[in-house]
């Protein structure tokens, strides 16, 4: 029964720890914004975006309809001229105490003018990594 319980213990402990996870690093959050730019998932974008606390509501509902707008415009323009996102890959970063850029490369199905890397610019905030544009 000893056994069983330890088993159990440990099990949930491994659990707890995945689902926390830690915070992300600069070089997480910029690949996952870009592939998420790129794949119209506003929502994930938002998520990872800095909005100043001071941004009143009239502010924010702006910033979120224009992203929604931006995210879609930009990835039918990947998939009209390169065939679509394939992929985003940190390439290099450089991290101040709450300040960092990262440098994310885009590969796209095809050869296109979208396929770059790209300086991503990022901001700790309350022990998570955020998207400062």
């Amino acid at each position: 029964m000893n056994k069983l319980a330890t088993v159990i213990a440990v099990s949930f402990t491994a659990l707890t720890l995945t689902a926390c996870g830690g915070a992300k690093t600069p070089e997480d959050t910029a690949t996952a914004f870009v592939k998420a730019a790129y794949t119209n998932d506003s929502k994930a974008v938002l998520d990872m975006l800095y909005v100043d606390e001071n941004a009143g509501d009239e502010a924010q509902a702006a910033i979120k309809g224009k992203i929604e707008q931006l995210v879609g415009a930009q990835t039918k323009k990947a998939e009209k001229a390169c065939g679509g996102f394939d992929g985003a890959e940190a390439v290099g970063s450089e991290v101040k105490d709450t300040e960092a850029t990262v440098k994310v490369k885009v590969s796209m199905k095809k050869a296109c003018p979208f396929a770059k890397t790209e300086d991503i610019k990022l901001v700790k905030v309350k022990d998570e990594w955020k998207v400062n544009l």
